[in-house]
């Protein structure tokens, strides 16, 4: 058949939790939260506790939700793992809306991620000055 009627391909194999590094996670809980005061808090608690970043503990969040504390997350050595619904819309939808509901604050964080991506852009299009 021509290709824009061929069935897609099938989804990749799970590849193995392994970081750039080569670290492999280990989960044994995971924080699913969106909610940038709870992640700060978790870390903090962590780091009260003396839980290691490499303890087991990660971070999960839906993908295009507060990606700005994955990043950081991320950039400070925690695992996190982002997922992506999929499936036809009528099924996918009604999901992503009570996920909207349950994180309302994420709105808040919709401006935040907007002004970072503004101000990343600008410094990115700007020459730099001597």
């Amino acid at each position: 058949p021509p290709p824009s009627l061929r069935a897609p391909p099938p989804p990749p194999p799970c590849l193995p939790a392994e970081g750039v590094s080569g670290r492999r996670a280990k989960t044994l809980l995971m924080v699913a939260s969106h909610n940038e005061n709870s992640v700060r808090a978790t870390v903090g608690l962590m780091q009260s506790m003396g839980i290691d970043k490499d303890s087991g503990v990660c971070f999960g969040q839906l993908r295009g939700m507060c990606d700005h504390v994955s990043l950081s997350l991320g950039n400070h050595g925690f695992w996190v793992y982002k997922y992506v619904p999929y499936g036809p819309v009528k099924e996918v939808l009604p999901y992503l809306l009570r996920r909207a509901e349950e994180n309302s604050s994420m709105m808040a964080g919709a401006g935040k991620e907007r002004s970072m991506i503004y101000k990343e852009l600008l410094a990115r299009i700007t020459p730099f000055s001597a």
